[in-house]
């Protein structure tokens, strides 16, 4: 386990070197933003919303920042993990000491996992900071949802990883964007493919919600979040009058996970240096 863990140290290290922090740091300012709204809008004419009502759409708010921003963060720092190594020559030069190539790929993936854990955990706690000020308290299903948030940069660290050991480092990020784009889709062409009774679209938002499995996590973690929204916003967002979360999705979350790393060794293994 010991190459693994270096690997990991000096991935996170070359992620310092290009300064990713500062955009981490960045986004951690948004977030920051969300304890002072209450004072921004207190002098403002509107509706009041009551104290637990502004918790829960702070926390939805903060949820969706918190998929969006680890999942871009995830597709940046894997898109040239392996391309870059590879465009360098320098992959050679680390294959030619006692390491396998699954000690790399994975060291690799794990410093990765961890640099996301971490930024991911520094958003989460402003968010619950966030919401403490408005209702005190644990908020435990705002917990459960941040936990179910992690896996989003997971799945696009193990996609975009996987990209690069067989693309440009440019195009695997592309292509892990429009992955992005492909698992938005799925409500949208469910409610759509419904509303206009097209058989095809209804396939493709249920081929979209098995391809990338993120609509799976935005349903459970509404569900746990146990959010008190006015208006009768709806919070699983297109489709959810068809799509609600089953006892499957997050078994096939973590099923999608695994495979796909699997893959990427397999890919890895194939790839000439």
């Amino acid at each position: 386990m010991s190459p693994l863990f270096t690997l990991a140290g000096l991935t996170i290290r070359e992620a310092l070197r290009r300064r990713i922090y500062v955009g981490a740091f960045c986004i951690a300012l948004l977030f920051l933003g969300l304890l002072f709204i209450p004072r921004f809008a207190s002098n403002r004419r509107g509706i009041q919303l009551v104290p637990p009502v502004q918790a829960s759409v702070l926390a939805l708010a903060g949820l969706a920042m918190i998929k969006f921003f680890s999942a871009v963060l995830g597709i940046t720092l894997a898109s040239g993990a392996i391309a870059t190594e590879l465009e360098r020559g320098t992959l050679y030069v680390i294959l030619s000491k006692p390491l396998t190539r699954a000690h790399i790929l994975l060291g690799k993936w794990l410093g990765l996992v961890v640099l996301t854990a971490i930024n991911v955990l520094v958003w989460a706690a402003l968010l619950w900071v966030a919401v403490f000020l408005r209702v005190p308290g644990p908020h435990w299903p705002l917990l459960k949802a941040v936990g179910l948030a992690f896996l989003y940069p997971l799945i696009f660290v193990t996609l975009t990883l996987c990209f690069s050991t067989f693309a440009p480092n440019m195009l695997a990020t592309a292509m892990a964007l429009v992955c992005i784009g492909i698992g938005w889709q799925e409500g949208f062409m469910l409610e759509l493919g419904r509303v206009l009774d097209i058989r095809l679209l209804r396939q493709f938002g249920t081929f979209a919600g098995y391809l990338v499995p993120i609509g799976r996590l935005q349903r459970w973690m509404v569900r746990v979040a146990d959010l008190d929204l006015p208006f009768g916003i709806a919070p699983m967002g297109p489709g959810s009058r068809e799509l609600q979360p089953a006892p499957m999705d997050l078994p096939y979350v973590g099923a999608y996970i695994l495979g796909l790393l699997l893959l990427t060794l397999v890919l890895f293994q194939q790839r000439d240096v």
